[in-house]
């Protein structure tokens, strides 16, 4: 699949890309809670229109369509990434979070807790922007090997072949929407509860590190979380919150001119807000799609 862009909130995550790996090349999603009017579909497909053919670039105008949208109104986010890129960071993440396991041992847990309250934080308290929790943990922290591996992640995050965009806009509207504070969004979140308060996985559900376990078995990542969480800090839980049916597919209304090389999904949100667990679910229905186009190539069905 070219493009998966999700039209629902709280899907600019790492988790997300860990999902889509292998199954799209580029991803264009929201750190924060979407407005309910969503994407602009119709100077979208204007633009799908003009020039069909689909390059990587074009992720780019997903996301200008998005924010211009929305300009002198509602706080906002958005992002597209190339999935490929992934690899990178994941390997730089791993690097960081079995250095920040073992010192969890040491001592260093109320300095993360610390670092992850002050990162750049969403509707869900316990996703954490990437990169202002690494300049909050790195400025907290003495330690050169540290600081080194911290780099090392800030910099697979932020390159320029992996991150092609990314915009975030506080709103002047009014409400929740028109009041968020999103001025430090960099593109991508990650799991990483503070402890602090409310800002701690719940119980049982979705937004359990049970769940998240499940979801991401055998990741750095989720150990680091395990040791963190069921420690001193970062742990405790909130009672569940259920989210309802997270999702359905929606059909884009608009007519691309053929021939055309555009693979272009929409994900839309049945509730307005959505957790990391709903991407399980996604990831499968995407790999289920691409199996289904495979047979039809074939089978010589256009």
């Amino acid at each position: 699949m070219d493009v998966i862009d999700f039209d629902m909130c709280l899907m600019g995550a790492c988790e997300t890309l860990l999902k889509l790996s292998g199954l799209a090349d580029y991803a264009v999603f929201s750190e924060e809670t979407v407005p309910g009017e969503g994407n602009p579909y119709t100077s979208i497909i204007d633009a799908l229109q003009a020039t069909p053919r689909w390059t990587g670039g074009r992720s780019s105008m997903l996301v200008d369509k998005f924010h211009q949208s929305f300009a002198n109104n509602k706080s906002t986010t958005k992002s597209a990434y190339e999935v490929a890129g992934l690899a990178n960071l994941d390997i730089a993440l791993t690097t960081l979070a079995t250095d920040l396991t073992a010192q969890l041992g040491t001592g260093l847990g109320p300095t993360i807790a610390t670092a992850a309250s002050q990162g750049q934080k969403y509707t869900f308290s316990e996703l954490t922007d990437l990169a202002t929790f690494l300049d909050s943990l790195e400025s907290q922290t003495n330690d050169p090997a540290l600081h080194t591996k911290i780099q090392g992640v800030r910099d697979a995050a932020l390159a320029t072949n992996f991150r092609i965009i990314s915009r975030a806009r506080n709103g002047t509207g009014s409400g929740n929407e028109g009041a968020s504070d999103v001025s430090r969004s960099t593109g991508l979140h990650i799991v990483l509860p503070s402890g602090v308060g409310a800002d701690k996985f719940n119980a049982t559900g979705p937004q359990s590190l049970a769940a998240y376990q499940a979801l991401y078995p055998n990741k750095a990542w989720t150990t680091f979380l395990t040791a963190y969480a069921t420690g001193n800090t970062g742990g405790g839980t909130n009672a569940t919150f259920d989210q309802g049916s997270p999702t359905h597919w929606l059909p884009v209304a608009g007519r691309v001119p053929s021939p055309a090389d555009v693979d272009f999904w929409v994900l839309g949100a049945r509730w307005q807000h959505l957790h990391p667990g709903a991407r399980q679910r996604v990831a499968e229905r995407v790999a289920d799609e691409r199996l289904v186009e495979r047979r039809r190539e074939l089978r010589g069905v256009p």
